[in-house]
């Protein structure tokens, strides 16, 4: 079992992907949070120690909410999905300025529905942790070698474990994706929507949960 699959849900229009485009050309950019701010110091240094390891720079991130209109628009063009979307909220992820971000799990999230709206080449990697303790941030020798790698289509969607260690190195441009939280388990909608993933194993006996 993958950490991310491809799914079997349309594409949206690149009208709409415009419309999005439009909405973040007119963010403040400059003001988006410093990647830094939400984490302990422990967890800042592991992170450091990566990036130091792996010659890279820190990026910043940030979700901004979509408005209403927008979400309508995006479950209109989704209203024939396996799996319900209508209420699902989805917002806008935006990566810019450095070149990597470091391995981590998101405290703030389980699951997420992913489209990338960039075009970029950013390398999503995940990994196993080597160390104990539950913690956020990660340094380079407290995670294994990549145990799978993902370049993610321009507007094809995913599934993607929030809770497994992960990364994303070769940013070398803004980075936007549209993404919606969902309130599951990751193992939970594997077994449930295994038909909506793309390239997922057609055995039947249950993976161990991550």
């Amino acid at each position: 079992m993958l950490n991310a699959y491809p799914l079997k849900l349309p594409n949206l229009s690149e009208q709409l992907i415009s419309d999005i485009f439009n909405l973040y050309q007119n963010i403040d950019t400059e003001s988006l949070f410093d990647p830094k701010v939400n984490f302990n110091k422990f967890e800042i240094n592991q992170t450091d120690q990566y990036h130091k390891a792996t010659n890279t720079t820190w990026s910043k991130y940030k979700g901004l909410s979509l408005n209403v209109n927008i979400n309508k628009k995006i479950k209109k063009e989704l209203k024939n999905s396996i799996f319900p979307v209508q209420h699902l909220n989805f917002y806008l992820q935006i990566v810019i300025g450095g070149t990597a971000l470091g391995p981590h799990i998101d405290s703030n999230r389980i699951l997420n529905l992913l489209l990338n709206i960039s075009n970029d080449d950013a390398i999503t990697s995940f990994y196993d942790q080597l160390v104990e303790g539950k913690r956020n941030l990660f340094a380079l020798d407290e995670i294994s070698d990549p145990i799978e790698t993902h370049q993610f289509e321009y507007n094809q969607w995913y599934i993607f474990n929030n809770q497994k260690i992960h990364g994303v190195t070769n940013i070398t441009k803004p980075r936007l994706a549209i993404a919606a939280n969902l309130d599951m388990r990751y193992i939970d909608f594997y077994n449930q929507y295994k038909d909506t993933l793309i390239g997922a194993p057609r055995e039947t006996r249950t993976p161990t949960p991550k």
